[in-house]
C-alpha cells in the first residue's frame, strides 16, 4: 500500500496540452513505477496535467530523488518537459488512510482542505470517521510535506461520471451533515479539482 504520494501538476503552455500529456505518459511507460496521469476536467481555470507517483515509504521516495538528480538525462528530461509549461508545481503527501480505488479508475476527485491554526489533528480525525460512513466510496486522506501545512487532501477515484454523482449525493445527504458541520467549523476553505485518468500504472 502506497504510503506517500509525490505529485508534478504542470499547467500546459496553450497548445502544447497534448505534448504534456505523452511527455508525462511516458515516464511510466518505460518504467515500472507506480502512479498516474491525470488532466482536470472541473475546478480550474486553465488546462493542468496531475502526474502522481506512489511510494511504499519515504525512503523509497527519497531513492527516487537521488536518481533523478545524479542522472543528467532524467534532469535534462525534467527540463525539457517543463518548457511546454507556463507553470509547474511539486508537491508530496503522507497517506493518512488509502484510497480504495475500482480495478478500472477513470476520475480522481481531488480536494485540497486547509485547516485553522491549530485544528489540524481535529479535521484529519473528523475525516476519518466521515470516511467510513461512506457506502458508494472510501475516500484517501493524506496531509501536506511542504507547502501549506494546514493542508489536508481527500481523494475520491471512481470508474465513472455515474458513480461520481452517487458519491456526490452521499456527501450532500443528511446522514453525512453531522460530519460536514464539524468539517466546516475546522477550516478556512477548501478546494476541489475533478479529473480523468489517461494513464494509470497500479502493477
Amino acid at each position: 500500500m502506497a504510503r506517500y504520494i509525490g505529485q508534478r501538476i504542470m499547467t500546459p503552455t496553450p497548445g502544447r496540452l497534448e505534448q504534456v500529456i505523452n511527455n508525462q505518459v511516458e515516464i511510466f511507460k518505460s518504467t515500472d513505477r507506480r502512479g498516474s496521469v491525470a488532466i482536470a476536467i472541473s475546478g480550474t481555470d486553465q488546462d493542468e496535467v496531475a502526474t502522481n507517483f506512489m511510494y511504499d515509504s519515504i525512503s523509497e521516495y527519497e531513492a527516487h530523488q537521488d536518481g533523478v538528480l545524479g542522472d543528467t538525462i532524467r534532469l535534462s528530461g525534467i527540463d525539457t518537459r517543463g518548457a511546454d509549461c507556463v507553470r509547474t508545481r511539486w508537491a508530496l503527501a503522507r497517506v493518512i488512510e488509502p484510497t480504495v480505488r475500482p480495478s478500472r479508475p477513470k476520475y480522481i476527485r481531488r480536494n485540497l482542505i486547509t485547516a485553522k491554526p491549530g485544528e489540524l489533528g481535529n479535521l484529519v480525525n473528523a475525516l476519518k470517521e466521515l470516511r467510513e460512513v461512506f457506502t458508494t466510496v472510501t475516500p484517501g486522506i493524506a496531509v501536506q510535506l511542504g507547502g501549506n501545512n494546514d493542508t489536508v487532501r481527500t481523494l475520491v477515484v471512481v470508474s465513472s461520471m455515474e458513480e461520481f454523482e452517487a458519491y456526490s449525493d452521499e456527501l450532500a445527504s443528511d446522514k453525512t451533515k453531522t460530519y460536514r458541520d464539524r468539517v466546516a467549523g475546522m477550516i478556512v476553505g477548501q478546494h476541489s479539482v475533478l479529473s480523468r485518468f489517461v494513464h494509470v500504472n497500479q502493477s
